[in-house]
């Protein structure tokens, strides 16, 4: 009967596995709570009996009330009454700092979490493989850190209300079986009978939660590439068609939180009503007997606190069911079998000192995917201009990848001065590199920042260094901020080849043992590439540049040329040797000089 939501509770234990101890505390304090109250309370008993100061007993022969009759017969009958009243006044107070102190150390345990799961949210996307976060659309990933983490926070502090609620519950019903087991038992009866009759009206809401949750994600990433290709759609003319789209998932969304809301508000009017109808029932049937006045109305005044609680409990369960869905795909994000993360070596690595190696190396992105890589064997020596060509995903830049240790090769091994990739440790390995992609990313912060990104000590004379050695000092200078001009997102503020200038100054700026340059000139102009090509060549033969390009007059220059055609190494040696040989470089070398400018 409660299975779905014994699901989520076991779920959100492993992720409370930490605060048990204080969660402990919560539920103890959660018992005081209730005792001082149902204590309180069941002290009207005595206080109705001294009322008639003549005869101080209780109206009738329940085991609570004979009980509390004792402890103040010995008070003599003038301060009876002041007593029981200041004791009921004591018990509210203690009761109200319990309160206090309990939801204090709830919110705590509360804000903990949250910050915790956002730092092991982040953590584990910045450590896991890659292939991972590539099945994983950029709006889901947006959707979990925002949405699906207040979710599951939100349900995290209802399961630590519900701890409060179930003690609360146990403390009442033991004060009302030491009232009267007979009513207790009927009353049990039928508050489960109302249980039944309100989880009978919640069966939609796991299906709707989870319609939810896919409808929200696909709004996310709606979004997300209508932010991302607004200069495309526009230049199509096609907002009338995204603002339809959107409209369409934004609609989607409401409707099913809108049947959400509709469920959750008729659970309360249901469930008073049907408690309504109890108390009716209880008063009638124990008022027959007139002698039971004051047990009654204790009974009932008890009753009356322990209902809200048993509400809360539904509405509980009702919300655990609900954020199943997110509780479970944040706990699937958070569990590290579920993805290969790329494992750190032990042996520091404080620079290249021969060369890298690639020895039969295989790799494909997935278990059922074509090999991207068959049996690669390349020898990179120290200081050498290294350049891949050949056709669009021949697996060029595969194998960067493979060097930044963004994945690991099924077959072969990559060594760096004879020692396995896998050994070194990641940090400091990718610290003597320094990359610059085709898909240049530049951060939401001044240029200054941007530049300096792989060298955070590096003072503004050395950036300022860089970013004349990429031809970008003369565009920043321009600019109203200088190096203090901020970007915006994406680099939005910038041009193409802007970008690309700025992301060579940050990789000039690293002083890495290893350069690599992913297409990084394909945005720039002929004199602006020249200047660059001419800057990376004065770095020396301190620096190891491995550069990707598919303008082929721009390695011309390179010590070794390597083609690559299938995944596989075609040929490979200097550029006068390959165009000698008339095989695939000399072909695709001389279909590019003949083609129009």
């Amino acid at each position: 009967m409660f299975h779905a939501e014994l699901s989520v509770i076991r779920k959100l234990g492993v992720l409370l596995r930490p605060y048990s101890g204080r969660m402990g505390i919560l539920a103890v304090l959660g018992i005081l709570e209730s005792l001082a109250e149902g204590i309180g309370i069941s002290l009207f008993i005595p206080f109705l009996a001294s009322l008639d100061q003549e005869s101080f007993a209780p109206d009738d022969d329940n085991w609570l009330g004979t009980q509390l009759a004792q402890i103040f017969s010995a008070i003599p009958p003038s301060d009876r009454l002041a007593i029981i009243s200041l004791s009921i006044f004591g018990l509210i107070l203690f009761r109200s700092v319990l309160s206090y102190v309990a939801s204090v150390r709830a919110a705590k345990i509360d804000l903990e979490m949250e910050q915790s799961l956002r730092d092991r949210v982040m953590t584990q996307l910045l450590d896991t493989d890659l292939s991972y976060l590539e099945r994983m659309r950029p709006g889901d990933m947006l959707n979990t850190l925002d949405s699906v983490i207040g979710t599951a926070n939100a349900t995290i502090w209802t399961l630590l209300g519900l701890i409060v609620n179930f003690s609360m519950v146990l403390v009442f019903t033991i004060f009302l079986m030491l009232l009267s087991w007979e009513m207790t038992l009927f009353v049990g009866v039928a508050l489960a009978a109302i249980s039944l009759i309100v989880k009978l009206l919640t069966l939609r809401v796991e299906a709707l939660s989870k319609q939810h949750l896919a409808a929200e994600q696909d709004l996310g990433q709606r979004a997300l590439e209508i932010l991302n290709g607004m200069r495309t759609i526009r230049s199509y003319t096609g907002e009338k068609r995204e603002r339809e789209r959107f409209a369409k998932n934004s609609k989607l969304v409401s409707g099913i939180e809108f049947e959400l809301r509709k469920i959750a508000g008729l659970i309360t009017p249901v469930a008073q009503m049907l408690a309504g109808t109890l108390l009716i029932i209880v008063l009638y049937t124990a008022l027959k007997e007139p002698s039971n006045l004051s047990m009654v109305l204790v009974f009932i005044f008890i009753l009356y606190r322990l209902h809200p609680q048993v509400l809360e409990l539904d509405e509980g369960r009702n919300t655990l069911v609900a954020a199943a869905p997110e509780v479970e795909q944040l706990t699937q994000l958070l569990h590290e079998s579920e993805k290969r993360s790329i494992r750190s070596g032990h042996m520091s690595f404080d620079g290249l000192t021969d060369a890298v190696r690639f020895d039969n190396v295989s790799f494909r992105y997935n278990a059922g995917s074509d090999w991207a890589l068959t049996d690669v064997t390349i020898e990179i020596p120290r200081g050498q201009r290294i350049a891949f060509v050949g056709p669009s995903g021949a697996g060029k830049s595969t194998l960067i990848a493979l060097l930044l240790r963004f994945y690991d090769p099924q077959r072969g091994s990559i060594l760096v001065d004879g020692m396995p990739l896998p050994e070194l440790e990641l940090h400091s390995w990718r610290q003597h590199l320094a990359v610059v992609s085709q898909d240049t990313h530049i951060f939401n912060t001044s240029i200054l920042e941007n530049i300096g990104y792989g060298q955070p000590n590096a003072d503004e004379q050395d950036i300022v260094a860089a970013a004349r050695l990429a031809d970008a000092h003369g565009f920043i200078s321009t600019l109203p901020q200088g190096y203090d001009t901020y970007v915006g997102d994406y680099g939005l503020g910038l041009s193409g080849g802007q970008k690309q200038r700025i992301a060579l100054a940050r990789a000039i700026l690293r002083k890495a043992d290893l350069l690599i340059l992913d297409e990084a000139t394909n945005s720039l102009d002929s004199i602006s590439e020249s200047v660059v090509m001419d800057s990376i060549r004065a770095l020396g033969r301190d620096c190891t540049v491995i550069a990707i390009a598919h303008r082929l007059s721009t390695v011309m220059h390179s010590d070794m040329i390597v083609v690559f055609e299938g995944g596989r190494v075609k040929e490979q040696g200097p550029p006068s040797e390959l165009l000698r040989n008339h095989a695939l470089f000399a072909q695709l070398y001389e279909l590019q000089q003949s083609s129009p400018a």
